[in-house]
């Protein structure tokens, strides 16, 4: 039972730490996309 709860805990903090990452990397990504675009436009 202590086993279940923990990897039941371990999951659900890896899916939030996933999801926030995803948020950044998204936000970042929105931030930047027109710099990248020309970048690789350029090169």
């Amino acid at each position: 039972m202590v086993a279940f709860l923990a990897s039941t805990a371990a999951i659900v903090v890896v899916s939030l730490a996933l999801q926030v990452a995803i948020d950044e990397f998204a936000s970042r990504w929105a931030d930047g996309s027109p710099d990248l675009s020309r970048s690789l436009h350029e090169s």
